[in-house]
């Protein structure tokens, strides 16, 4: 739970402050700060906390040292405690274990209250168990009646002292804090605390009811009510409309999406025709170098190519030029090998020996049926 921040300094208008100064020689003169940072009395009708009161009994000293501030600032550093500060009815700082430093501050407090300014004093705290009183009702602490509506800090932990121009701020929320600045208040509550948690509306110093707001300012209620349904339709209208248009934007990101998966699929399909097509190029390439190279006729260089197929060596998108090259020149040995000297026979055939030119392309023709039917591949 948040609290406005300036509702932990505790401005007691009976913390007075007072400074005295003992002769340490003709010339020099000692400071000593005789300070009372609450007079363990109530404060009466507190801007934030109603009547208050810090129970002396519950009060947590959690070191040894303590800073003498001014207006609560810590850039307004003027003293320190050298020890714990007294409890006997009151929380007052010894002021034999008062250290004052060199700083500007304190030198200009030191100088007024020379002069006599009427400083006060203020205790900054931070309650660890709260005791919320109901209107009407009273508790006690301190040995006095506190009445409600009001607060008692039944545990709390002194942090600091401060030295201000003026006592408990009562009505009014003046203080060395902006009223913007929020404090944590993690601690124990009983009683009626409905304040805290909205039940109430805190303005000043007095706690508003919902109910009474309602009965006594009908109009206003009405107003705002209307005011906030006007608002809050107007938030919805517009965010209705952010919804409309991320839908109509999101199915025109499908429609583009599934555009783009059938180009995706278009491209690859013609990637692989292409490939295929380099392939079957590439082939017919290592086919014709090789053949041609080879001492098989012409005739038969068809015959040869379909003994080695082409679909066994294009497998999943790559073509094995390398295998089906081997392939090629294994199938051009084998015919070289059954149809025998193929050059030799076709010289007898060059030489004119028994064969006139007229009758040249007869011969040859014969010749190639002849190793047809030598290797088994005639039909």
């Amino acid at each position: 739970m948040k609290i406005p921040k300036a509702a932990l300094s505790l401005r007691d208008p009976g913390a007075a402050t007072s400074v005295l100064f003992e002769s340490l020689g003709e010339t020099e003169r000692q400071p000593k700060l005789d300070m009372t940072v609450y007079s363990g009395k109530i404060i009466s009708d507190h801007w934030w906390w109603d009547n208050l009161a810090l129970d002396l009994s519950g009060v947590v000293f959690d070191t040894d040292k303590f800073p003498i501030l001014g207006e609560h600032s810590v850039d307004r550093r003027i003293a320190f405690s050298n020890g714990k500060p007294i409890v006997n009815g009151s929380i007052r700082f010894d002021p034999d274990k008062i250290v004052f430093l060199d700083t500007e501050y304190a030198e200009s407090f030191l100088k007024d209250a020379a002069k006599g300014f009427p400083y006060q004093a203020s205790a900054g705290t931070r309650p660890l168990s709260v005791e919320r009183v109901n209107p009407g009702a009273s508790v006690e602490v301190n040995g006095m009646a506190l009445k409600g509506p009001g607060t008692v800090f039944r545990k709390w932990l002194f942090k600091e002292g401060s030295i201000c121009v003026f006592g408990a701020d009562r009505k009014s929320k003046t203080s060395t804090f902006n009223e913007d600045e929020m404090a944590a208040l993690d601690c124990e509550i009983t009683g009626d605390h409905g304040f805290f948690n909205g039940s109430q509306i805190k303005t000043g110093t007095k706690g508003v009811d919902k109910k009474e707001l309602k009965e006594k300012h009908a109009d206003l209620v009405e107003a705002l009510r209307n005011e906030v349904k006007i608002e809050v339709s107007a938030v919805v209208d517009g965010l209705r409309a952010d919804i409309a248009a991320f839908k109509e934007e999101n199915t025109t990101l499908s429609a583009d999406n599934k555009d783009l998966a059938k180009q995706v699929v278009s491209l690859e399909a013609a990637g692989k025709a292409r490939d295929l097509k380099d392939a079957e190029s590439k082939a017919e390439s290592i086919f014709a170098e090789k053949i041609t190279s080879s001492k098989v006729p012409e005739k038969m260089h068809a015959r040869v190519q379909r003994g080695v197929a082409f679909n066994d060596f294009f497998k999943d998108g790559a073509f094995d030029a390398a295998a089906f090259a081997a392939a090629v020149d294994a199938e051009i040995k084998d015919w070289e090998t059954d149809l025998g000297d193929v050059a030799s026979v076709q010289g007898l055939g060059a030489s004119g020996r028994g064969v006139d030119c007229g009758n040249e392309e007869k011969a040859e023709n014969d010749l190639v049926d002849s190793m047809l039917n030598i290797a088994g591949q005639f039909s």
